[in-house]
């Protein structure tokens, strides 16, 4: 918490805030995020206090933020004018009577969703389109940029229409603001970030009116979170320079990145730069020069730098902060408040639900009566719409056509060089002809997404209609039921335990990227990429214990595991990058082992029974041991690369192994001198593995495009394969076999895959 300071304000209301009783729902979250902090406040009236109010209201740039609140003036305007619009009184009556839920009531105001004021028709939408997009200070923002600031605080309908119309009249912007996006794609060619500032990407812009010597900037982008740092040069800058420049406005503020995006400039490519970049430990990945698809955020940060030029009177002087200021506070690069976001909003009016419609889900408030268009049902899929919603028929090529060409480029990431070739000779040949589990819905609600891309354990399901999933720094559940999602946890806030007992080395943590996660019995178990461990009771507030496991540098969570122990009793346990296994009592969070090993640990799985344990990590053996003692039993050996998954047969008897060199084996554990068998992917590492609770099927997930479901009873010679686009976060069966889920990661088409298993009897499509 720190010693405690003093926060002085001009706002004599805030004085009062943490005695305040009565607190709106987000102010209470502001309270309890500001619980960690030792502070007080003390009132000083604006008069004296002009610094900070010069800071807070600065008038020539104050249209360059976007506001959460509307001025009173336009409130008297928006209730003049709203008597006046036939349509609007409509609507009104209609919420009054309670047949519309999409609206609601406030001081005689209409409001939608978000918390947006409903506009109504006539003079005043006209004065608002010319209010976003008139003045000099806006920069003529143009169609995209204008409608998301004028959606963040007003609505009414069609006005993505009224805003094209009005972009239209504009010359400025049909010169300047020409659309180069291309039809939306599936992948991004280059990995993203696991967090700001870790990869940037850089370019210069030429060609501007010499001032002081410089006619150039120096473009920096943050990968991650899309911050651009600009830095004027002359156009004739050495690589000398361009270092120093890097060195002054970035790595001061920002730290040294791991990797720099750059195209072929000379200045990139250099001796010196070469050698700097060596030093620094940052590796440098070219991409072509001027080719969007490979450095697109660069190049789009050029374009718009260049437009502001364009349609902007710099009076001579361009290189101020300005350029900064404006481009950044653009709300394609700004993240969202998480105490502002309005996709799970607990500010909206809450829906009435009848409790039969929700017996059979986590959550008794979570519900949507309509489907998203971006949403896929089995009805759609069955008349020809693609179960992730990929407009093929827009596109310039066929699903066919690219799945050919995905096969063909798709590169396997490899930890060891090891010859291949007689790996396929041993792998099954598998019929991939068979449906074992139908497709039933997909949804773009919730998306997962993944932190570190090795790690795919991220998605869990307690019940056919409930699924638990990471989505940036929030645990997800989904009702497959009610089709509708809730957040659980977040961890961008500081995370307290609830649990405080003698000698349980408990604390508090924040803003956790959560790399790996498990649900079992009512305990969700997350691991953190700086070595936390998180536990939570789904049914209770808070989160019960965490803590970081481990203070070492390379000490991320790479698996976490709720098991019961031969005895019977709940444990949890959690593998490391610092070559640790470490063992917790799940009702008490007591540290009861650590078992250490040669390398570092991928993923652990305890056998049915509890006595076994197996162990995977950086090593192309894999291990077998005694899972109360720790102590090696066994080694399995045939993998070529290291391994990152496994799962144990409901029989105790049967082991599968997933690896980097593209297979999954399976073993037996009465004889470990060799695989029973080898079952192949298609074009990846096997990063999730399955098995249902009956023991009949297995499913096999590789890191993108495709989950394969075995039939054990065939001896694995039938398989399912599931064939798709995108990133696999996640796989999961429901406890009675009845449900598949499959969780994407993807920045268009993320989602989460719904199917459920064949029994060849004729059924209705469900209505949502």
């Amino acid at each position: 918490m720190g010693p405690q300071f003093v926060v002085k304000t001009d706002n004599l209301a805030n004085t009062f805030f943490k005695t305040q009783k009565k607190l709106s729902q987000r102010q209470a979250r502001w309270q309890e995020f500001l619980a960690e902090y030792d502070f007080m406040w003390e009132h000083k009236p604006g008069r004296h206090n002009q610094v900070a109010d010069a800071l807070s209201r600065r008038e020539v740039l104050a249209s360059l933020i976007v506001k959460d609140h509307v001025e009173s003036d336009m409130l008297d305007r928006l209730r003049q004018a709203a008597v006046e619009d036939a349509a609007y009184v409509k609507i009104v009556d209609l919420v009054r009577e309670g047949t519309v839920r999409r609206y609601w009531l406030d001081n005689g105001l209409l409001y939608a969703k978000g918390g947006r004021v409903y506009v109504p028709s006539g003079k005043l939408r006209k004065h608002l389109l010319t209010e976003t997009h008139d003045p000099q200070w806006a920069g003529h923002p143009g169609r995209e940029r204008m409608l998301a600031l004028l959606a963040e605080t007003y609505y009414w309908p069609k006005m993505e229409f009224d805003v094209e119309l009005y972009v239209k009249t504009c010359l400025v912007c049909q010169q300047d603001k020409v659309l180069r996006q291309k039809e939306a794609g599936l992948l991004q060619p280059l990995p993203i970030p696991e967090r700001p500032w870790v990869s940037v990407s850089m370019d210069f812009v030429v060609g501007f009116p010499k001032v002081d010597g410089m006619d150039a900037v120096m473009v920096v982008v943050d990968r991650f979170s899309k911050y651009a740092v600009f830095m004027a040069t002359p156009s004739v800058c050495t690589a000398e320079v361009a270092a120093g420049l890097f060195y002054k406005y970035v790595v001061k503020y920002f730290g040294v990145p791991s990797d720099v995006v750059s195209d072929r400039d000379v200045r990139f490519t250099g001796r010196f730069w070469t050698v700097l970049f060596g030093l620094m430990g940052t590796r440098l990945k070219f991409s072509t020069a001027n080719h969007p698809q490979t450095d697109g955020q660069t190049e789009r940060i050029n374009a718009l730098l260049e437009e502001l030029w364009r349609i902007t009177k710099f009076n001579g002087f361009w290189y101020g902060r300005i350029m900064d200021h404006f481009l950044n506070n653009d709300l394609e690069y700004v993240f969202n408040d998480p105490f502002e976001d309005d996709f799970f909003s607990e500010d909206e009016p809450q829906r009435n639900v009848d409790s039969d419609d929700v017996m059979d889900s986590d959550f008794e408030d979570d519900f949507e009566s309509s489907k998203p268009k971006s949403d896929t049902s089995a009805l759609e899929a069955r008349k020809g719409k693609d179960i992730q919603g990929i407009p093929w028929e827009r596109l310039n090529f066929t699903r066919e056509k690219y799945r050919e060409t995905r096969l063909k480029q798709y590169k396997n990431y490899e930890n060891l060089s090891r010859p291949r070739l007689e790996l396929q000779k041993e792998c099954l040949e598998a019929d991939k002809g068979q449906a074992f589990y139908d497709f039933e819905f997909n949804t773009r609600l919730v998306k997962s997404t993944i932190v570190h891309f090795q790690l795919r354990n991220l998605l869990w399901a307690t019940s056919k209609h409930d699924v638990y999933l990471m989505q940036n720094y929030s645990v997800m559940h989904w009702s497959s039921l009610l089709r509708r999602g809730k957040e659980v946890l977040n961890v961008a806030k500081p995370v307290a335990p609830t649990q405080q007992r003698p000698g349980l080395l408990s604390h508090s943590l924040s803003r956790v990227q959560i790399s790996t996660m498990t649900v079992k019995d009512n305990l969700m178990v997350a691991g953190g990429f700086q070595g936390e461990l998180i536990c939570k009771y789904l049914d209770q507030p808070g989160v019960a214990f965490c803590k970081k496991m481990t203070t070492g540098e390379n000490a991320i969570t790479n698996a976490v595991d709720v098991y019961l122990d031969h005895n019977g009793s709940m444990r949890i346990m959690a593998a490391n990058n610092d070559a640790q296994v470490r063992v917790f009592d799940a009702e008490t969070f007591a540290s009861l082992n650590c078992f250490s090993f040669n390398w570092s640990v991928n993923n652990t799985s305890v056998s049915p029974d509890g006595k076994l344990l197996a162990v995977l990590g950086d090593s192309a053996e894999c291990l077998i041991a005694d899972a109360n003692s720790g102590k090696v039993t066994g080694s399995l050996r045939g993998h070529l690369d290291y391994s990152f998954a496994s799962a144990w047969h409901p029989d105790g008897q049967i082991l599968a192994t997933g690896n980097q060199d593209t297979t999954c084996r399976l073993w037996d554990v009465r004889n470990l001198s060799q695989s029973l068998a080898v079952l192949k992917g298609n074009m990846g590492a096997i990063r999730a593995l399955k098995f249902t609770s009956d023991g009949k099927f297995l499913a096999m997930a590789e890191p993108a495009d495709f989950v394969h479901v075995f039939d054990t009873q065939s001896d694995y010679l039938k398989c399912q394969e599931i064939d798709l686009f995108g990133e696999i976060a996640g796989i999961s069966f429901s406890p009675d076999t009845e449900a598949l889920f499959v969780g994407v990661a993807d920045r268009t088409y993320g989602s989460l895959l719904e199917f459920n298993r064949r029994h060849y009897n004729f059924y209705l499509d469900s209505i949502f």
